[in-house]
């Protein structure tokens, strides 16, 4: 599975299964950044955020969205996790 840097916002991006994964890690206060996003077929985004609710107020581009939050513990492995675009009302 290769992966490549990828156009401004996104970080990232790599192709499984014929299908683009574009990644994007948003701070607070860039929610508008998905704007500058221009998906193509098959492709797909995972936006990280810094917490959950920040969620609603990004809006996703005209793709497939997934949302990631990273947590860390005392341990030196992140906590990931997860949260479906369909869950959330974007604006």
């Amino acid at each position: 599975m290769a992966h490549r840097k990828a156009d401004y916002p996104s970080q990232i991006y790599f192709i499984r299964n014929e299908i683009t994964y574009e990644i994007i890690v948003l701070r607070e206060g860039e929610e508008r950044l998905t704007a500058l996003l221009h998906p193509r077929d098959e492709m797909k985004y995972i936006i990280i955020v810094p917490d959950e609710s920040m969620i609603p107020s990004v809006r996703c581009p005209d793709a497939p969205c997934m949302f990631a939050t990273i947590g860390y513990s005392d341990s030196d492995v992140p906590e990931v996790t997860f949260y479906l675009q369909e869950d959330y009302v974007n604006g």
